[in-house]
């Protein structure tokens, strides 16, 4: 995606959440998520959205009734009906995506991905979401997965921070040293 258009995603993202962020819980922005990653799985849809072609007025139509099998009516209308009026209507699921991360942004919290190469207990995850608030000063959503390429260790990742302490990354570490001396 071009510059502009995430700049401009991010105007309509940030005007949105001044407005009605008030309004807004969690669970929207759950169902927000749902209905992003429905579209992007729904290349079709996609096509819809930006074909000229096809009226405006049944964009609006397809795509409120899709925000409301997500249960996503007011103010999510609101957004709708404005990129509309602005002929940008194709640019809904970026403006999501960061309605999302601004939203995280405003009520402290981000969410985490954190992989291991074994189950964890839930005193390990417990300390592990005790260090991410500890260094973000943020609370941590955490989603847990297995990732036995890690051979031993955590992967610990959101947008934008990554820690890993992992054999995985000691190999990685090793290889890139002895690759760096071979080019002497």
């Amino acid at each position: 995606m071009n510059i502009q258009k995430r700049i401009i995603s991010r105007k309509y993202a940030r005007a949105f959440l001044n407005m009605f962020f008030q309004n807004i819980d969690e669970g929207q922005i759950v169902n927000l998520v749902r209905v992003c990653n429905f579209l992007a799985e729904n290349k079709g849809l996609r096509l819809f959205f930006r074909l000229s072609l096809i009226s405006t007025e049944k964009k609006v139509t397809v795509l409120k009734k899709i925000l409301a099998e997500h249960d996503l009516n007011h103010p999510w209308d609101n957004l709708v009906e404005l990129l509309a009026k602005t002929k940008r209507i194709f640019l809904f699921s970026t403006v999501s995506f960061y309605i999302q991360t601004f939203y995280m942004e405003l009520v402290k919290k981000i969410e985490w991905k954190i992989s291991s190469s074994y189950p964890l207990e839930s005193d390990q995850k417990k300390s592990i979401e005790k260090f991410l608030a500890g260094k973000t000063n943020n609370t941590a959503k955490c989603m847990y997965t297995l990732d036995k390429n890690l051979i031993s260790g955590v992967r610990i990742q959101s947008k934008d921070l990554l820690w890993e302490y992992s054999v995985c990354k000691s190999l990685r570490s090793i290889k890139r040293i002895v690759r760096g001396k071979e080019g002497l």
